[in-house]
Formats: C-alpha cells, sequence, structure tokens
C-alpha cells in the first residue's frame, strides 16, 4: 500500500515536470521500473481480496486498488479493480458493525493486533476516492499495450495446457507485464550480436510474454530482476542459435576444428580448482582472450575468423561479467562457463552432423541418421546441449545463490555468497531436473519443426533410425502415413521425458524445502525455469516460432 502510494505520487511529480533536475539520474528507472511494480501489486491486492482475509488486511488492499486504478496501463483492469472494491467494502461494513475481536497479523516477525489501527484503516478503505489527476505525455508513453496483439495472445496462450486454468483477467495482467518488458528488450537486441536480415523474429515478442506468463502461475512470483535478466538470456539464446546456424554453419563450415579450439580457449576453466577471487576471475577471462587471438594470428585466420571471435568474445563476456556471475560461487561459476562452453560445442557438432547427413545442397530429402549412436545418446548429450537449457540453468544458478547467513555451508566465497545447490544431493537433482528438460524440451522443439529442418536441412529426432518405419523408410512428406506414426512416437518418448522430470524435481524440491527461505526461493525460480522451458516446448509443438532461415 505504501510503496503504491510513494510510486504513484512519484509518478505524478514526474509528469509534471517537477523532477526535472533529477531526470537523468533516474528516468530510465522510472521508465523500466515503476509500471512493472504497480503492475504486481495490483495483480497481487485483487488476489488478496479474492479470498477471506481480516478486516484490515482487505482495508489495505482496498486502498492500495484505488490509488492504482488511476494508472493508466492498468486500464485492462478497472472493472475487475471496481468490482473487487465494491466487494470488499461490503464485507468490511459489515465486519465494523460487529462487536470488535482481535484479528492477529504477522508482520515481519512480530504478530500484533490494534483495534485503533484496524478501525482507523477501515474507515479509510470505505470512504476513500480514486486520486483526480489528468495523465500527461511522459506517463501515458511510458507504456504502450497493444490492445489487438493483447486479445490475440490472451486466447492463444489460454489454449496451452499449463493455462487451462489461469483466471482469464489474471492472464491478461501477466500478458501485458510482459509487453512492459518488451521497450527494453528491444533496446538491448543488438548488444551482443549484429544486426542481421532475418525473415521472421517473432520470438522476440514471445519472450517476455511466456516468462512472465509462467511466473503469475506462483503464489509468490520471482522478482522482476530475475525475470528480466532471464528475459534478456532467451534473446540471446534465440540469437545464438541463429549465428551459429546462420553464419559459423554456412560460411565457416570447414573451419569448425579452429572455431571448436576458439571456443575451447574463450571458455577456460580455472585449473587449480582453488576458489579464485573476483580479480582473479577477470584476469582468467583476459588471458583467455589473448590466447584466442594468438590461435588466430599462428593459424593465419585472423582476417575470415575475426567477427566470429569478435561475436564469441562479446557473448562470452556479457554472460561471465554479469554482476551476478562475478560475485556467484566457485562452483556456480565454474558449472556455468563448463555449460556454456559445452552448448557452443554442441552447435559445432550439430553443424558437423548436419553436413554429414544432408551432403548434398540439391538433395531435399529426409535421410536417416545411418551412425551407430543410438538416439537416445543423442538426445541426452548433443541434441540437449545445443537447446541451452542447460547453461541458462546454470546462469539462474548463480543469480540466485544465497548470502552466506544463519544458513550453515561450504564454499563461501569473498562476496559472501555459498552454492546455490548446497551439497551433493542438490547438486545431482538439480543437473537431473535441467537434463530432463532439456531432452523433451528438444523433442517438443523436433516434433514442431519437422518440415522447417527438412528445409534447412538440420538434423531432427526423427531422422534417426530408430524412427524408421516397418519397411525401413524413412523419407515420406509432412502428410505421409509414415512421418505421421514417428511424430507419435517421438511424442510418446517426450512424455516419458517429462515423467523422470517430474520425479527429479519432486526430489529436488524436498530437499530444497529443508533450507528455509533461502530455499524456497530458489524452488520458486527452478519452478518458474521448467514451466518457461516447457511453454517453450509446447509452443514449438503447436506453432513453430523459431528463426527462419534465409
Amino acid at each position: 500500500m505504501l510503496l503504491a502510494q510513494a510510486l504513484v505520487q512519484l509518478l505524478y511529480l514526474w509528469d509534471i515536470g517537477e523532477l526535472r533536475t533529477f531526470a537523468n539520474s533516474f528516468s530510465s528507472q522510472i521508465q523500466d521500473l515503476v509500471p512493472i511494480i504497480l503492475s504486481q501489486i495490483a495483480v497481487r491486492s485483487l488476489e488478496t481480496l479474492a479470498c477471506p482475509q481480516p478486516s484490515e488486511v482487505t482495508a489495505y488492499a482496498v486502498l492500495t486498488l484505488t490509488i492504482l486504478s488511476t494508472v493508466p496501463w492498468l486500464s485492462h483492469l478497472n472493472s475487475r479493480i471496481v468490482d473487487a472494491i465494491r466487494g470488499a467494502r461490503a464485507r468490511i461494513a459489515n465486519a465494523v458493525r460487529e462487536p470488535y475481536r482481535p484479528e492477529y497479523l504477522w508482520i515481519e516477525k512480530t504478530s500484533y493486533s490494534s483495534e485503533i489501527l484496524r478501525e482507523a484503516y477501515c474507515l479509510a478503505a470505505l470512504k476513500v476516492s480514486p486520486p483526480v489527476h489528468v495523465w500527461r505525455e511522459p506517463v501515458l508513453s511510458l507504456v504502450a499495450t497493444p490492445s489487438k496483439k493483447l486479445a490475440h495472445y490472451c486466447r492463444f496462450f489460454s489454449q496451452i495446457p499449463l493455462f487451462a486454468n489461469y483466471s482469464a483477467w489474471k492472464l491478461e495482467a501477466a500478458l501485458a507485464e510482459g509487453y512492459m518488458y518488451y521497450p527494453q528488450l528491444k533496446r538491448q537486441r543488438l548488444s551482443v550480436f549484429p544486426q542481421r536480415e532475418m525473415i521472421e523474429e517473432r520470438y522476440l515478442e514471445y519472450i517476455p510474454l511466456i516468462w512472465t506468463a509462467a511466473n503469475y502461475l506462483q503464489e509468490s512470483p520471482c522478482s522482476p530482476s530475475i525475470v528480466w535478466n532471464m528475459i534478456i538470456i532467451s534473446m540471446l539464446n534465440f540469437q545464438a542459435d541463429e549465428y551459429m546456424e546462420n553464419v559459423v554453419g554456412r560460411r565457416f563450415v570447414h573451419r569448425l576444428e579452429l572455431v571448436r579450439q576458439l571456443i575451447h580457449h574463450l571458455c577456460q576453466i580455472p585449473k587449480d580448482g582453488q576458489q579464485t577471487s573476483r580479480l582473479r576471475f577477470l584476469d582468467s577471462h583476459v588471458n583467455a582472450s589473448n590466447e584466442a587471438r594468438r590461435l588466430l594470428e599462428d593459424s593465419g585466420e585472423t582476417e575470415s575468423l575475426s567477427e566470429v571471435f569478435e561475436v564469441f568474445s562479446s557473448f562470452i563476456a556479457y554472460i561471465t561479467n554479469h554482476p551476478g556471475v562475478e560475485s556467484a560461487s566457485d562452483y556456480d561459476r565454474n558449472w556455468l562457463i563448463y555449460e556454456l562452453r559445452t552448448y557452443l560445442l554442441a552447435h559445432i557438432t550439430q553443424i558437423e552432423d548436419n553436413a554429414r547427413y544432408f551432403p548434398t545442397p540439391a538433395d531435399r530429402s529426409m535421410p536417416h541418421n545411418s551412425t551407430r549412436q543410438p538416439y537416445f545418446n543423442w538426445v541426452s548429450t548433443t541434441s540437449a546441449d545445443h537447446t541451452s537449457c542447460p547453461y541458462a540453468f546454470a546462469f539462474m544458478a548463480c543469480l540466485l545463490a544465497p548470502a552466506a547467513g544463519s544458513t550453515s555451508s561450504a564454499n563461501v566465497n569473498e562476496a559472501g555468497r555459498r552454492d546455490c545447490f548446497p551439497g551433493p544431493k542438490q547438486k545431482y537433482l538439480a543437473q537431473a531436473v535441467c537434463r530432463h528438460l532439456a531432452s523433451m524440451c528438444r523433442q517438443y522443439n523436433d516434433y514442431g519443426s519437422i518440415q522447417r529442418d527438412k528445409e534447412e536441412k538440420n538434423l531432427n529426432s526423427v531422422n534417426f533410425a530408430e524412427f524408421r518405419t516397418d519397411h525401413g523408410d524413412v523419407q515420406g512428406s509432412a502428410d505421409d502415413r509414415g512421418e505421421e506414426d514417428r511424430k507419435r512416437e517421438l511424442m510418446d518418448i517426450a512424455e516419458f521425458e517429462r515423467i523422470r522430470l517430474g520425479v527429479a524435481r519432486r526430489e529436488l524440491e524436498k530437499v530444497l524445502g529443508e533450507e528455509g527461505r533461502e530455499g524456497e526461493t530458489v524452488k520458486r525460480a527452478v519452478r518458474l525455469f521448467v514451466d518457461v522451458t516447457d511453454v517453450h516446448g509446447l509452443i514449438y509443438a503447436v506453432r513453430d516460432f523459431g528463426i527462419r532461415m534465409r
């Protein structure tokens, strides 16, 4: 309540130009953070009024929603807010007519009850009126939510199983919040990867919508900071996939071994296994970059591979120099570098596989994988690795690593941060969750992108010998019965991976529940990550929204 009042007053002063002196200091925070924070406060207040609460708590929510009812980008919630306030006031009016009975509230670490405070807030909630203010351009231009697109995405997301029981108003609020991240995302679009001509970039609009919609599935959503950082990582992953397939895979297909060595040099893990200070960590990356430059100079490929070197260096530096990564524990930091290197190397392996199984540019058929490598091995290693799921999960672990306080833990670094998943069992279960999730996501992806993979000559799950028909035929067109059988079998395997994911996730949540408040924070983030990745896979199964190559 108090935060909402303060932020709306801040918007008012900013709108009338009273903060010009400080505009450069925090204008970006007003533009990027205030709309998201107020949106989340509105949703939580509406949820508070949706179930029985002590009259004082109900009064807090009424006062909060009353002041938020004037915020322009929450207009899609106006009817919901009006109805919620009307019902809440009726309950408050009944409560204040009854003899006073103590209603103990838990505030921070104290349980209290005050008849005077209860009566004051209840009377205020019954009498308060929305503030009168005609908003001007500074505030009106903060958020631009396209109403037609929002309605379209509400219909589309409501068809996804995870959102089947989602309230219509809450889904709309979650997707509207996603659009609040969109302008920031567009500004960051070229921060790492260069401008490239693409046919479609639907992913850029989908990414924040998926994260905010999945975040609202939880009783206590993750912080905007976690969501925003993971939105950026999701965007970079799409761009990295496009760059590896369309630049490295086409222009440097005959120099892949050199590119592989370049990745090894740029993603180096400290060899001594000892704890590394932040300064030593940064120094190691400077040394790695210098070694990579010498590699190109010695090979005589400095000019031809200079772009690849610069792009890889920029991408890896963004990940490893992130403040959350720099302050993470040694284990979490090294885990991230290992998974990031594995992710990039898996792309090189995939490019080699594509070239091996689609050797002739004019050949548009869909041959099967003629090697002896079992499909299970491929989908659990190379295929899962280049989904980016494992390294993104490790990145999130770095952001989540809690401060070492009352919870005792080994491996505490100089910043007072401990491992995100302390102990061998938590680490093993966390990586089991991540691995099953990555394999399942790859299978859903392949299910929905068979035609695109056929056109672009990318190895797909259904190309493996295990998916041959009874007659050994692996060709088939999109409407061929054999292909439909293979798709059904692929989906059956993906659902088996979902079962394994569920088992690992339940076990992980069980041990995280023993870690107190820190464990609950990590548990919520793991749920969010799993749900977001699952939604990506389900959307792929329905609608392939990857970047198509020319």
